[in-house]
């Protein structure tokens, strides 16, 4: 039985699947099965992958078109592996990734679900970025609030966080996300690495499907933030809280750059706040408002921007509450929203 079960979802990826496999099949870590399942392709999909069968490590299942949830549903129940880890047709494996990522979660048993961060590529495969994500437990929990905070190509999760939540749910183009909901109480984290190279092209899957996308997102984020509990009013709970996720975030970062993920967390907390103004949820308003104020108090001023606004808007907030206080913030401040807006696609409700 292997210790890994990777499964790689196919669906017309002639062009980049090839590589892909290649870069799972490379892996420093030599215990692992890759289950992939060409879900219908028109193309050359299943061409490509035909000539990876004689790999005993490889298993290669076609279907008619079943679409996407399906696919890895059915993935998972030929998984025979302890860990899971999901692969897409499109991306690039750090040969390192899965050594690293089964090495974190024997050394953390408070941790179901880990993911990475990533370089991102074009479609000839030239970096074009770095993206951040999460690293915490806390921060990783608290980015729900806003939207995925995976990568969902470079997750790795223990095989009884799937068994128990029964798979993944059926929610097009945003069933990780849905996934993460119900799965933060099995503690979730990231790594500052950047183990993935995950590709932007025109014909990816998040593209082709950006309005369902879209739509099925906020309608997960709807559904969790009608299950959040009240806030309670308590300003020095909060301050051990923020400090202990500011101090987490950079203990997590190790060696890396710390600066990124602090922006992100930054960020985050901003497009929470403008949620919780929609959501008509001041309780959770207020702390972020906290929050932010503490944060332009504790990071450099580049990361926590406009940083002398925060500790204005905070003590209006308590005055006038925090629908008028965050409505005239929104007004005065139009610039930095649409420069958070542009850097947040899910900012608004």
């Amino acid at each position: 039985m292997p210790d890994i079960s990777v499964i790689l979802p196919v669906y017309n990826a002639e062009r980049f699947v090839g590589e892909a496999v290649t870069s799972i099949l490379r892996q420093t870590c030599a215990d692992f099965e890759l289950i992939c399942i060409d879900d219908g392709s028109t193309d050359g999909s299943g061409s490509v992958l035909a000539a990876f069968a004689d790999d005993s490590r490889v298993t290669v299942v076609t279907q008619e078109n079943r679409g996407l949830v399906a696919t890895l549903n059915r993935a998972l129940g030929l998984a025979a592996g302890r860990y899971i880890a999901r692969m897409d047709a499109d991306d690039v494996a750090d040969e390192r990734r899965l050594e690293k990522q089964v090495r974190f979660l024997a050394a953390r048993p408070d941790v179901g679900v880990v993911g990475t961060c990533a370089w991102t590529i074009d479609e000839s495969g030239n970096r074009r970025g770095f993206f951040p994500v999460p690293l915490g437990r806390r921060a990783t929990c608290r980015k729900l609030a806003v939207g995925s905070p995976f990568i969902h190509p470079s997750v790795m999760a223990r095989s009884e966080v799937f068994e128990r939540l029964g798979g993944y749910p059926d929610v097009r183009h945003a069933e990780d996300y849905a996934l993460w909901t119900a799965a933060s109480a099995f503690g979730m984290a990231n790594f500052p690495e950047p183990l993935l190279l995950y590709r932007h092209h025109g014909k990816s899957v998040s593209r082709e499907n950006a309005g369902t996308q879209s739509i099925n997102h906020r309608r997960v984020r709807a559904a969790h933030w009608a299950r959040r509990p009240p806030e309670p009013d308590a300003p020095r709970a909060w301050s051990v809280d923020v400090a202990a996720l500011l101090a987490e975030e950079r203990e997590a970062a190790g060696d890396a750059d710390v600066a990124p993920f602090l922006r992100d967390l930054f960020y985050n907390r901003v497009a929470e706040a403008n949620l919780a103004y929609f959501a008509g949820r001041p309780d959770i308003g207020l702390r972020c408002l906290f929050e932010l104020r503490h944060f332009a108090a504790h990071l450099e001023p580049d990361i926590a921007s406009p940083k002398a606004v925060w500790p204005v808007v905070y003590r209006t907030a308590r005055l006038t509450g925090f629908r008028a206080a965050w409505r005239l913030f929104r007004t005065a401040a139009a610039p930095f929203f649409r420069r958070t807006a542009k850097r947040n696609p899910l900012f608004s409700w």
